[in-house]
């Protein structure tokens, strides 16, 4: 293996995982212990990293700035905000007992103490195989590395069907005509120093187009890419995939944790469930599952298969949060589902229709039934962000 090779790795691995994961302190350090899983930390580091990603570049395609200048800027706002992160982190940790303990908790793997041990002592790290149940944030020692049979063969099984799609995804390559648009956008963004300024058909410089324009996705893989190396094109097709797939099915166990709270051995079982559902859901060229396996880079597929899946996953948390507090002890939350409309944005122009109705009808919903306004209103400042771009959609159409 080069050293070219090596670089390249070593930068993926920053950006796809270093950074996000550390970002997803800063929402995360705001929501209670025992939420604050590994899961949880990379979701909200996502959201988080697309929806300032969006914020910041978004202006700057309107004001016709450079792709360099926007690299730059975002190269730094990312560090900041990965270090602020791992500031949280490190506050976080030092309640521990430990340099392992601390580490753990850093990473979100290990959450509370085992009572078995005594407070302020090592306790197990929370790893749960399907048989170790929470209680107050704390998880019983005797149990949490006692896997049983059943759950290990499950997620077995669930773990093969997502390399299967990984190989597929690798080895058979789709070809699909929207790739003409928007990995062009991503190869002309970094080859020609402008976002969105050219027409990727045939090459001659163009107007804005809102309709584009608002979804900076592509110009988040040119960023990639110009960081990394990488062409553009072979970061779509052959490396995105790897990153987009287990997002999807991260946001789907993010849902099963919500739905099977008390029976955890059914995760794996939904998962694989999901599995199966994507792999032969192509019975229309139009379905989330045609999308997935064979637009798994584009903004479309993104938003259908991550940005929905993981808002349901924050509007299941909200709702079985206390009926009085609706959510109050748990404004991370809230900065989440913020930062979700956000990326809607981020991925597609339509997202931002599609995400308003969704939260709307389920936020009225959550309102009612726990007979709050104020509940209402904190649905409604989470939509303001849809409500912008839809203004700018319209205004500049």
């Amino acid at each position: 293996m080069s050293l070219e090779l090596i670089v390249e790795f070593l930068q993926l691995l920053l950006w796809f995982i270093i950074i996000p994961f550390a970002m997803g302190w800063i929402p995360c350090a705001f929501m209670k212990r025992e939420h604050r899983t590994c899961g949880a930390l990379m979701a909200a580091g996502y959201l988080a990293m697309f929806s300032l990603f969006e914020i910041i570049v978004f202006p700057m395609v309107l004001f016709k700035c450079t792709f360099t200048t926007a690299v730059r800027c975002m190269a730094v706002l990312f560090i900041l905000a990965a270090s602020v992160g791992i500031l949280l982190a490190w506050k976080e940790s030092l309640e521990q007992a430990g340099i392992v303990r601390r580490i753990l908790c850093a990473l979100g793997i290990c959450i509370g103490t085992d009572p078995a041990h005594g407070k302020g002592k090592k306790a197990c790290a929370a790893v749960d195989f399907g048989n170790a149940e929470a209680e107050n944030g704390h998880y019983n020692g005797k149990t949490a590395f006692r896997p049983d049979i059943q759950s290990i063969c499950l997620w077995g099984l669930f773990v093969l069907l997502v390399g299967f799609q990984l190989y597929q995804a690798f080895t058979l390559a789709v070809f699909d005509g929207d790739d003409a648009y928007y990995v062009a956008q991503s190869v002309t963004a970094v080859n020609r120093d402008s976002m969105y300024g050219y027409i990727p058909y045939n090459g001659f410089g163009t107007s804005l187009d809102i309709r584009h324009a608002i979804a900076t996705l592509p110009l988040w893989v040119a960023f990639v890419a110009k960081m990394s190396g990488i062409h553009a094109t072979i970061l779509s097709h052959l490396i995105l995939p790897f990153l987009f797939v287990p997002l999807t099915y991260l946001a789907y166990y993010l849902v099963a944790k919500r739905l099977f709270a008390g029976k955890k051995r059914l995760i794996p079982a939904f998962l694989i469930i999901i599995g199966m559902l994507q792999i032969y859901g192509n019975v229309s060229i139009y379905t989330k599952e045609t999308f997935f396996v064979m637009r798994t880079w584009q903004g479309k597929s993104f938003f259908a298969n991550f940005v929905l899946v993981v808002t349901v996953a924050l509007l299941l948390w909200l709702f079985q949060e206390d009926e009085e507090a609706g959510g109050e002890k748990e404004p991370g939350l809230w900065m989440m589902l913020f930062c979700a409309n956000i990326t809607a944005a981020f991925s597609t122009a339509l997202g931002v229709f599609l995400m308003a109705v969704l939260i709307g009808i389920t936020g009225s919903c959550l309102a009612v039934r726990n007979r709050s306004v104020k509940l209402l209103w904190r649905f409604v400042v989470s939509c303001i962000p849809c409500v912008v771009f839809t203004l700018f959609y319209i205004g500049m159409k």
